[in-house]
């Protein structure tokens, strides 16, 4: 491995691994921004979140996640390498903003990260949300909630602030770093799989599902990351509700959320006489977490994430005047799903496998460009929030911190799927739903109409008799 001769050899952590050249890869040609997840921290007694509380605590996060203290040298070579920060600037990667959240989201979500430099960032608003925003070289979804996991547990473990806190924060003297995932596991590809993809390359596009898939518009002639945000939250009380309808049918939030959002497109499509009976799918991507295959555990920063491409019919209801969401629901469908998902967390291994195979990343992302798009939807949920028992012990509940409202969010790149459905648990057991398209994917009046349809959906199935 060369690196620059400025780079100290002592410094440098490890070699960056194939998922993550893959993300530095897209982010040097633009179509992927930043991941996000926030939340809102806020006190009883009223406790303003601002540097005297937020930078100590900080400072502990940087030392348990290494992640935080580490840049990318040798970022447009082959062979890229994570290397040690001597310190992190916090004046200059925490930023107090008069924004609205949605705002923050769909201004952050879009930014860059200067390889140089620490590659995270937090936004603070003025409700105490803070907004952690990172690239998704250094980690994945979940990370997000273990920093924020992190971050909770450091508020409520200070025992003094300083009205004068300290920036400049030095660097852990040994960054340790979780190995990249094709060190974690085995991503071995077997000859026959290999065949498989192959013959699938071969084949007339007309042969395959993707070809009668409802995608939205094409991808654009260059990338683009403008994407548009819209945000919901369901109270503890109410997830509940949502969870235990889904059990009661044998499946779960995600599966359930895959098919709602198909039972409304199938209707739209059905009701637009210029899609009527033109298509017959749609394509949906579902990242799954790999962290119980490899036994990560979930208060780990890490990128250990693959994925379940699927097609799925569209689905017919009959006609009715009854506005419902639920009516002729296909459970079974989402059980199914349910039963999928569960097998992929072994098997969603072989997409992972394949990037070795592609001589140039750029080459194959660029490839996208000016085609029609692979993907309907993206549905992604880093899962519920966990909450270490006994870490604020001692501390009065009017001076304790709570943390509610959180979102998980990314850019909805150009050539990706047309609509992007994120969702996120908090402490209390409540969730975040983010829903997201690329400007040029679809019409903002589709999404809005998208966004409304989901949103009656889920408030239907709280108001749902298990029975």
């Amino acid at each position: 491995m060369s690196q620059p001769e400025s780079t100290d050899a002592k410094s440098i952590v490890r070699e960056v691994g194939m998922l993550e050249r893959f993300h530095i890869v897209r982010q040097q040609i633009g179509v992927l921004g930043a991941i996000i997840v926030s939340g809102r921290y806020t006190r009883a007694d009223g406790g303003i979140l601002d540097k005297a509380f937020l930078y100590p605590a900080l400072e502990k996060v940087i030392q348990k996640h290494g992640f935080l203290s580490v840049h990318i040298v040798g970022e447009a070579t082959p062979a890229p390498a994570f290397v040690r920060l001597d310190t992190v600037n916090l004046d200059e990667v925490v930023i107090f903003t008069g924004a609205e959240l949605r705002e923050a989201l769909e201004a952050e979500v879009v930014s860059k990260f200067d390889a140089s430099r620490p590659l995270w960032r937090v936004l603070v608003l003025r409700d105490g949300t803070v907004v952690f925003s990172f690239h998704h070289a250094i980690a994945d979804g979940q990370s997000g909630l273990a920093f924020h996991q992190t971050l909770l547990e450091a508020l409520n473990s200070l025992d003094q602030v300083s009205s004068h806190p300290e920036a400049l924060i030095s660097a852990p003297s040994e960054v340790t770093l979780l190995p990249p995932i094709e060190k974690a596991t085995d991503l071995t590809v077997s000859l026959f799989t290999v065949l498989y993809y192959a013959l699938n390359m071969l084949v007339p596009a007309y042969w395959t599902s993707g070809y009668w898939a409802w995608t939205g518009y094409s991808c654009p002639q260059e990338a683009k990351l403008t994407t548009r945000m819209r945000l919901m939250c369901h109270t503890p009380e109410a997830t509940h509700c949502i969870l235990q309808v889904c059990r009661a049918h044998n499946t779960s939030l995600t599966p359930f959320i895959h098919t709602l959002a198909n039972v409304i497109i199938s209707e739209h499509l059905a009701e637009d006489p210029s899609t009527s009976g033109k298509y017959s799918y749609i394509a949906a991507n579902i990242p799954i977490s790999l962290r119980p295959l490899v036994n990560a555990p979930r208060e780990a920063m890490c990128n250990y994430v693959s994925s379940l491409f699927c097609h799925s019919r569209l689905i017919k209801r009959s006609f009715s005047t009854e506005k419902t969401w639920l009516r002729e629901f296909p459970w079974e469908t989402a059980s199914e799903l349910t039963k999928t998902l569960k097998r992929q967390q072994t098997e969603s291994l072989v997409p992972l496998g394949m990037l070795k195979f592609l001589k140039s990343y750029e080459g194959y992302l660029k490839g996208k460009f000016g085609k029609k798009r692979g993907g309907t939807l993206q549905i992604s949920n880093v899962g519920k929030f966990t909450v270490s028992a006994g870490k604020a012990e001692g501390k009065a509940n009017s001076s304790r911190w709570i943390l509610d409202d959180v979102y998980f969010a990314q850019s909805n790149a150009s050539t990706d799927a047309a609509i992007d459905i994120s969702v996120a648990g908090d402490p209390a057991g409540g969730i975040g739903v983010c829903v997201a398209w690329s400007e040029g994917a679809i019409d903002d009046s589709y999404g809005d109409a998208f966004f409304a349809a989901l949103k009656e959906g889920l408030e239907e199935v709280i108001h749902h008799d298990v029975a």
